[in-house]
């Protein structure tokens, strides 16, 4: 069965449906399958197991499942042994008349072990975690003296170099892997070295007077390679289509060998000011909030509606800030080189500037409302180019107010809406008599509710 399939399925009558959720939870031994309600088609599913089950499905979480609660008489008593922390966990819904293979995937996530038992509530509640925690690991396992080591990112600018001998050799992070050195600087002046030595670093030709800091070329230069290293390595896989949507504006990023996966994800989407969430296919996608499309996916009419509650209004913003060209070394102008000659170690003044303070800035101004919040953004960006290409889009986002609310709708009205989606809605209130698209930014199934936003 095609998802096309399924869809309409979904959309049909409901006296033509026998809808049911299977659930399959592995094990370090094994696996269990149990269901909500009764599936006769295939017997390894324990009827009536699957007791109670919070779905959402989200642009910034990629917890599918956020609570799962199954029935316990006693019969599973001996569950609470078993070792299910890390596992993964599938929820798959269709109907119970329908063969095991025509069932559709519906949430993935990662068994955080079990909660708790109540044996008066007969009840075994189980942990869910987010699909992301796949990457709470360290980006890199090398170090020099049991320390850790700077992992350097596409090209961050002035980084300091740690000392690795006592004959002039610094070393940064061998791996992922150093791929060159567009400068090194004694006291912010150039310097002669010779890369590659030790392997990850650089010798300097002659005795340094001050502090000696490098421009270093690294992996993961753009968004997309960025992601693509993170999830090396994991059991999670980019998704092939979305990385061709990122923009391929050059980042510098500064870390550590011990700095988690997830904590280097966490800065690149602060700079895109976007989300990141783990779809069913266990591929990561990055999700930046737009605006509604002209055209829509699904209608909700006024029948659908149950009800339509406005939640908050976020106004247009003041002015939008973005820092980029981090400098990893502040240097104190009085400590800098003297001359502007750079073959005799001297430096230009456009250079002095940057060397002593700590960001570049570019604003763009949107209203003169001094009560209209700004925004500021701390970015990875490490070009002008890069930085106005993002306040234009951010621009259309943030020029105007933006308006939240959440539906209370019929069930069979939205079981096939997806986060992310374009949907017209009617409701008699709040400007949506005629008629109105929105983007959806969250269904919760199980409440049978979206949140959206205009």
């Amino acid at each position: 069965m095609t998802t096309t399939d399924y869809e309409a399925w979904l959309a049909g009558p409901g006296d033509a449906r026998e809808p049911v959720w299977l659930l399959e939870m592995d094990h370090a031994d094994g696996a269990e399958a149990v269901a909500a309600g009764v599936y006769t088609a295939h017997d390894s599913y324990w009827p009536d197991v699957l007791q109670r089950i919070d779905m959402v499905d989200a642009l910034d979480v990629s917890q599918s499942v956020t609570e799962l609660v199954l029935r316990n008489t006693g019969d599973l008593d001996h569950w609470i042994e078993r070792e299910w922390l890390g596992w993964p966990i599938r929820l798959y819904h269709g109907d119970r008349r329908w063969l095991r293979e025509d069932f559709q995937l519906r949430g993935q996530m990662i068994n955080g072990g079990v909660r708790a038992m109540n044996p008066q509530r007969a009840e075994l509640s189980f942990n869910v975690l987010d699909a992301l925690a796949e990457l709470n690991v360290p980006i890199g396992g090398a170090s020099f003296d049991g320390q850790p080591m700077t992992c350097v990112l596409g090209t961050p600018y002035n980084v300091t170099a740690p000392l690795h001998d006592s004959n002039l050799g610094y070393r940064l992070h061998p791996g992922p892997g150093i791929i060159q050195f567009d400068d090194v600087r004694d006291r912010g002046g150039s310097v002669a070295y010779t890369a590659n030595d030790p392997p990850g670093g650089f010798r300097l030709q002659a005795m340094n007077r001050g502090t000696v800091t490098v421009d270093p070329v690294g992996p993961g230069a753009t968004p997309a390679e960025l992601v693509t290293l993170l999830c090396d390595g994991t059991r999670l896989t980019p998704n092939a289509d979305n990385l061709a949507q990122l923009p391929t504006w050059p980042l510098g990023m500064v870390s550590r060998t011990d700095a988690l996966r997830r904590e280097v994800l966490d800065q690149l989407l602060q700079s895109l000011s976007a989300t990141a969430v783990v779809n069913l296919a266990n591929e990561l996608e990055i999700r930046q909030l737009t605006p509604p499309s002209s055209s829509f996916t699904h209608q909700l009419s006024v029948s659908d509606v149950l009800e339509l509650e406005m939640t908050a209004v976020d106004p247009a913003y003041r002015s939008i800030e973005i820092r980029w060209g981090k400098n990893h070394t502040v240097m104190d102008a009085g400590a800098l080189n003297a001359g502007t000659d750079p073959t005799q170690g001297g430096i230009s003044a456009d250079d002095r500037l940057r060397l002593s303070a700590q960001w570049q800035t570019e604003q763009v101004v949107l209203s003169a409302n001094r009560y209209a919040p700004q925004l500021v953004i701390d970015s990875c960006w490490t070009t002008l180019a890069a930085v106005q290409a993002q306040l234009l889009d951010l621009q259309i986002l943030r020029r105007v107010d933006r308006y939240y609310a959440r539906v209370r709708c019929d069930p069979a009205a939205i079981q096939s809406i997806r986060a992310g989606q374009t949907i017209r809605v009617t409701y008699p209130r709040f400007g949506f008599a005629g008629g109105r698209t929105v983007r959806v930014l969250r269904n919760e199934l199980s409440r049978n509710e979206l949140e959206i936003f205009w």
